[in-house]
C-alpha cells in the first residue's frame, strides 16, 4: 500500500542518514568507545536494513579499513607519491588501525557483516 511505501522511503532515508553520521564522524571519533558502540549499531543495522548498507558500504568501510591506497587523493611531487593530508586523517583514525585490540577486532566483525549484506 501507498502508507508501507512511504514508510519504508522515510525508514531507508532515515537510516541512510545514520550510515552518514558513523561513517563521517562517529566511526572516526577518537574514543574508542564510541568507535566500538558504533561498530555494534553498524552490525544491528546490517541485520536489519542490509538494503542501506548495501548503498552505504564504500563510506562505512572506508571509515572502518581507511581509504584505498593509492587513489585518486595521492599526486606526484618530485617523483615520489605523496598521499593528501585529508587521506592520512582517515588512513590514521579508521577503526581497523586503532591501538586496542577489541576495537580492531570489532572492526573485523563489523568489514563481515557489510560483506555478507
Amino acid at each position: 500500500s501507498d502508507i508501507n511505501k512511504k514508510l519504508e522511503k522515510e525508514i531507508t532515508s532515515s537510516t541512510g542518514l545514520l550510515c552518514k553520521v558513523l561513517s563521517k564522524s562517529a566511526l572516526l571519533d577518537l574514543y574508542p568507545d564510541l568507535k566500538r558502540e558504533s561498530c555494534i549499531l553498524v552490525k544491528h543495522l546490517c541485520k536489519t536494513f542490509p538494503h542501506t548498507i548495501r548503498m552505504n558500504e564504500a563510506s562505512l568501510l572506508n571509515a572502518i579499513i581507511g581509504p584505498p591506497m593509492p587513489s585518486s587523493t595521492s599526486y606526484l611531487q618530485q617523483g615520489k607519491e605523496v598521499i593528501s593530508k585529508a587521506s592520512m586523517e582517515l588512513m590514521k583514525n579508521c577503526v581497523v588501525r586503532h591501538r586496542h585490540a577489541k576495537s580492531r577486532s570489532l572492526a573485523l566483525e563489523v568489514i563481515t557483516s557489510i560483506m555478507y549484506c
